[in-house]
This record gives structure tokens, C-alpha cells and sequence, in this order.
């Protein structure tokens, strides 16, 4: 299934070509315009290989993790103090519900220029990291939409492939490809970037529907195939794609339909529906920027100590 660490390598991806497409014509002869090109190019780094971004984001969680103990250690002292200096009834008290155990800060408060850093925090390295064995080839989609001031979300690209890929590859490849070459919108620009919400879907679970209807909406994603008239059609949408528009089967099928370009009465022609399974995964500008600032900031000080 798709991870954090998959939106970031999209992310990345997209933000380094952003900042190289933004850099400033540099005339030696023109130092402001020097500043300026230093400024952008002190904001694109290499992109860091999956391998690497899948270990640091473990770490940078479990550090997270490891800031906020202390709270809410406190939280649970304050209302079990409470329960018992208020009532007999009941030898154990919980923290509210409202208390916030969320592993990612809601705003940029992990930076690399703050006083006090989640850098400081040695408590774990990334030997002591638990193994797992990540998905390393999947077919997969990569979807971009911006957010609004309101919280909605409005869709800025959205391409991938059902073919087989690797991840190191295939991720930054489609996270291109969806932001600057989905036709139905403009490339996304950098003026964009604080708005973005990456999402990653990894496709599994293919199978040939046996009818039109055979599959359940919010599980399965469909493509369908038609041939008509010499002409072939397909198209297909992501398992979250009818839930979030509140479709049912035929709904479905009739907008896949004039997505894929078919005007004809689709109920009155043979065609193939093909379902499959993959659970979207996404992450906010402000997640990632975040994580790549802490990131940084681990960096600069691991070399300066090397």
C-alpha cells in the first residue's frame, strides 16, 4: 500500500523542477538579480532516493512521537488527578478525545532555524528502526490537487499507469507528469506549492468484473474498454473516486463512459469493466515542507559533525 514517504518522493519531484524552472537569468554584471538566483538555488537539493526518504520519515515520527510523550504524560496525570479528586466511581481516567496525538505538526513549527529542534533529539536512530519490506514495483496514480481557504480541495492533475513500475522510478516520473501534462488542466505552477496536497494510490487486486455492476463502491477502483465501430475506448477511475461524488453503479459508468469519450447509449454495447483495489495515501505542503526542513536541518548537522 501507498505510504507517506511516496508523496514526499512525488513532492521532491515536483519541487525541485519547480525551483529550477524559477531560477533567474544570472548576469554577472547584475548583482541583485545574483541574490536572487542564490536564494532559488539554496532551495533546490537532489532528491532524496526512497530508500532514504522511507528511513528518515520513520525517524522523523518516532521523534515527533517522542516530543509530544511528555504532554500528553501530563495530559493523562492532570485527568486522572482529576476523576479521583471529583469522584470515587472510577479508579482510571482517560485524556480527552480532544487532545491531539497526530504525527505531523499543523504548521511549519519543526524548522531548521528554530531554537530548539527535533534535530536535538538522539533517542533514535535509524539502525534501531524496525525491518519491514516495502512495496518496491506497483502500477500506480498520482493525483495533485490544491486546497482551498474554505478546506476543499480542487483537482490539479491526476495521471498514472497499470503497468508494473518501479517506485524509484515510476513515483517522480508520474508526480511530473501528472502536475505539467494533464491536458484538461495548466502545468502547476510554484505560486501553487503552499496549496498542494500529493496523493498516491498503488493499484492491486485486478480482476475481470463479470458484469457492468460487479464491483462495490468505495472498495474498487474500474476501467472499462469499449470497441465500437472500429474504435476503441477506456478510461478509469481510482476506488475513491464514486464514494467521494456520492455515485452509485450507473452513475459510475455513465460519466466513465464520456470520460473515455463515448457518446453512445453504453447499456446497448459489449465492454469490458476490469476492477481492481488501492488505498489512496496523501500529504499537505505543510506536512512535507516540515519533514524536508527537519530533514535538512539533520543533515547539515550530521555532516558538521563528520
Amino acid at each position: 500500500m501507498a505510504t507517506h514517504a511516496h508523496c514526499i518522493v512525488c513532492f521532491d519531484a515536483l519541487y525541485s523542477d519547480l525551483v529550477k524552472q524559477s531560477l533567474p537569468s544570472w548576469d554577472s554584471n547584475k548583482k541583485g538579480l545574483k541574490s536572487e538566483y542564490d536564494a532559488a538555488r539554496e532551495a533546490w537539493r537532489r532528491p532524496l532516493s526512497l530508500v532514504e526518504v522511507e528511513k528518515s520519515w520513520t525517524l522523523y515520527k518516532s521523534q515527533m512521537i517522542t516530543k509530544k510523550l511528555p504532554a500528553l504524560e501530563r495530559l493523562a496525570q492532570n485527568a486522572s488527578v482529576g476523576a479521583s479528586g471529583s469522584s470515587d466511581s472510577s479508579g482510571t481516567s482517560t485524556p480527552s478525545s480532544g487532545s491531539s496525538t497526530s504525527l505531523l505538526p499543523r504548521s511549519g513549527s519543526t524548522s531548521a532555524s528554530g531554537g530548539a529542534s527535533a534535530v536535538d533529539t538522539p533517542a533514535t536512530s535509524t539502525t534501531s528502526l524496525p525491518d519491514h519490506e516495502p512495496v518496491t514495483e506497483s502500477p500506480l496514480f498520482v493525483t495533485w490537487d490544491t486546497e482551498t481557504r474554505s478546506g476543499a480541495k480542487e483537482l490539479r492533475g491526476c495521471i498514472g499507469t497499470f503497468e508494473t513500475l518501479p517506485l524509484e522510478e515510476g513515483l517522480p516520473s508520474y508526480a511530473r507528469t501528472s502536475a505539467f501534462d494533464d491536458h484538461r488542466f495548466d502545468p502547476v505552477s510554484f505560486s501553487e506549492l503552499s496549496s498542494l496536497v500529493a496523493s498516491v494510490t498503488l493499484l492491486t487486486n485486478f480482476e475481470t468484473a463479470a458484469s457492468w455492476d460487479d464491483w462495490e463502491v468505495g472498495k474498487h477502483g474500474i476501467k472499462i474498454r469499449v470497441s465500437h465501430n472500429g474504435r476503441s475506448y477506456s478510461a478509469t477511475y481510482l476506488p475513491q473516486v464514486a464514494e467521494e461524488q456520492e455515485w452509485d453503479h450507473e452513475q459510475t459508468l455513465s460519466s466513465l463512459m464520456r470520460k473515455a469519450g463515448f457518446r453512445g447509449d453504453w447499456k446497448k454495447v459489449p465492454f469490458q469493466t476490469t476492477r481492481y483495489q488501492g488505498k489512496k495515501v496523501e500529504l499537505e505542503w505543510k506536512e512535507y515542507k516540515a519533514w524536508r526542513d527537519w530533514d535538512d536541518a539533520r543533515r547539515a548537522q550530521q555532516k558538521q559533525q563528520s
